[in-house]
This record gives C-alpha cells, structure tokens and sequence, in this order.
C-alpha cells in the first residue's frame, strides 16, 4: 500500500517525506530544545560550514535527512562504502577519509549525479529535501 493510502482502519497515513517535513518544522518550533553542540544540533544547517578542523571537528560528509534512522550510504571513487545512519535530528556524519566523487544512496534511492562535495546540506536543505 503506498504511504499516502488510506489503511484497513481507514485512517491515512502520512507520506515519509510529509512526516520528515513535519519533524523539522516541530524541531523549529522547539527550538530552546535544539542544543547548540553534540550530535543533535543544527539540524538542516551547513555542517561542513563549521566542521571544517578550524572552528569544530573536520567531517569529510555531513547532512541531515529525515526521518531519524535513516540509512545513508556514500560510495567513493574507490568503491568504500561509509554507512551512517540520522540521528535523532536527522544528523549523519562521518570524519573517514573520503576518495570523491561519491555515489550517495539513502534507502532504495540513489542519487542520479556524482557527489563532488561533502556538504550535503548545502544543496539538500537549500530546497526542499527530495
């Protein structure tokens, strides 16, 4: 049954994307709960903005996607696979020495384009997420 169908019980469940765009607006809505450091901060935020080794630990891929336990799967140029999985806030990220470009898959959904960069956010969450 597709997401957005109604079940036996009649009720309509709501589409993943729907329920990831509703977690971050409650997110956004709770924001004195957002910490301003650790794992579960900034969500949808250029992470590779602060992560960089100056200001904060140097991460070699970051992002968010929704929902929470999200498995994220980037491929390098090499043929390493690194999965992470969201957290929480929908944050993955990883400091592992990364060949690019990369092929990035989330669940069944591959993206069509080499990944050139490891800020992930910066395209993502400029728009609404895919």
């Amino acid at each position: 049954m597709n997401p957005s169908e109604s079940s036996a019980a009649g009720a309509r469940r709501p589409s993943r994307r729907r329920a990831g765009l509703g977690a971050l607006a409650l997110a956004a809505l709770l924001g004195g709960c957002i910490p301003d450091e650790g794992p579960l901060m900034a969500p949808g935020e250029d992470c590779l903005g602060c992560h960089d080794g100056r200001g904060a630990k140097r991460w070699t891929a970051a992002g968010t996607w929704l929902p929470p336990g999200s498995e994220v799967r980037l491929t390098d140029r090499s043929g390493r696979v690194i999965a992470l999985t969201s957290n929480g806030a929908g944050n993955f990220y990883t400091a592992e020495p990364l060949d690019f470009p990369l092929v990035a898959t989330v669940g069944m959904r591959r993206m069509p384009d080499p990944v050139t960069d490891g800020s992930c956010n910066t395209c993502h969450w400029a728009k609404e997420q895919p």
